[in-house]
């Protein structure tokens, strides 16, 4: 079953760290793999490459923001 998180965003300028949270932490290894635009995909246990994460995060990144903006539109109704 899947977890979710909300984070304060830290400005630092020259960062390439990830935190994973505490929850996620067993299993992980010292690095993790992430794919990103508009949405972040990150692999904790740096078992997928992140071309094939990338790729992953294209195919279903539109049809989110889709998703998401008929969501809303209903909300407002």
């Amino acid at each position: 079953m899947g977890a979710k998180s909300r984070r304060k965003k830290i400005d630092h300028t020259s960062s390439r760290a990830i935190t994973i949270p505490r929850e996620m932490d067993k299993g992980t290894g010292d690095h993790a793999t992430m794919a990103y635009d508009r949405l972040i995909l990150v692999d904790p246990r740096d078992e997928i490459p992140e071309e094939d994460l990338l790729k992953f995060l294209e195919s279903i990144e539109a049809e989110f923001w889709n998703w998401y903006e008929k969501k809303k539109e209903e909300e407002d109704e």
